[in-house]
């Protein structure tokens, strides 16, 4: 910027030199008469050539120095244009990336949340009917005591114990069988319902995804998220969706385990 300034000032004082000296140099008719009554017409054109000369070398001049001003400048702003494009695209392959990147990680977070969420409350629901076969269990337990069974074959005899007790089974134990059997079918139909809700949830939520990723970001886009985020995150994600739809399966299992204990009981029993 120096040298441009430089030159420039060169110019404008070579500019400023051949006005003054053109000035001087103009001669009227008169004045021309005048100097070929005094010193000649050869004196003349002598001065006229030397004039025209100097005039020609410093028109040169500054024509040279044009030029390289102008070469200069194109250099300078060429530079300047290289420089700042290549500043803006890295500006824009930054942004692309944290926003790539940034959209990946919210999404698998709030996929990872729903799916822990579904599943909170479907371990709930399990837990509530283990409990209530607990609860069964133990009044099955505490209905005929020792004590009791003594007294019924004092006061009554064998037979009447067995039928009564066959009569109270019957009674309490089928109805809670039947309890327990509607409760683990309507369950499985829960988790049924449950395993294609989470996975038209994970299809939709797989596909949004997909979606916003394509109207975001190009392929080569795509790409470089993949390298510098990883495969990592993505086999973590699905890691996770499958232990949560493991662990529904546990509690199904579960489920039906006590559902054939107590069918087991029941048969026991002649209910």
């Amino acid at each position: 910027m120096e040298k441009v300034r430089r030159n420039v000032e060169e110019i404008q004082r070579l500019t400023r030199d051949v006005t003054v000296r053109m000035m001087k140099n103009v001669a009227t008719n008169a004045t021309l008469k005048k100097s070929f009554e005094t010193i000649g017409r050869d004196m003349i054109v002598r001065a006229l050539r030397d004039t025209q000369k100097d005039i020609s070398n410093d028109v040169e001049k500054v024509r040279n120095n044009v030029e390289e001003v102008s070469k200069s400048v194109s250099a300078l702003l060429m530079k300047v244009s290289n420089e700042i494009q290549r500043h803006v695209t890295d500006l824009r392959q930054h942004m692309l990336n944290m926003v790539t990147k940034e959209m990946i990680q919210r999404g698998l977070t709030d996929l990872r949340q729903q799916l822990h969420n579904i599943a909170t409350k479907e371990m709930l629901e399990i837990n509530e009917i283990q409990r209530g076969v607990t609860d069964l269990r133990q009044q099955i337990n505490n209905t005929v005591t020792k004590e009791t069974l003594e007294k019924s074959f004092k006061t009554t005899g064998r037979d009447i114990i067995v039928r009564a007790l066959q009569d109270m089974q019957k009674d309490n134990i089928s109805n809670d069988v039947e309890i327990v059997r509607n409760n683990v079918e309507e369950v499985s139909n829960s988790v049924n319902t449950l395993l294609m809700k989470v996975s038209n949830e994970i299809h939709r939520g797989v596909t949004d995804l997909r979606q916003q990723m394509l109207n975001i970001v190009t392929k080569e886009t795509l790409e470089e998220s993949f390298k510098t985020i990883g495969k990592d995150t993505f086999t973590q994600a699905l890691q996770n969706i499958f232990d949560d739809i493991k662990m529904l399966h546990h509690g199904i299992s579960d489920l039906r385990r006590q559902y054939r204990r107590m069918c087991v009981t029941r048969t026991r029993f002649n209910i």
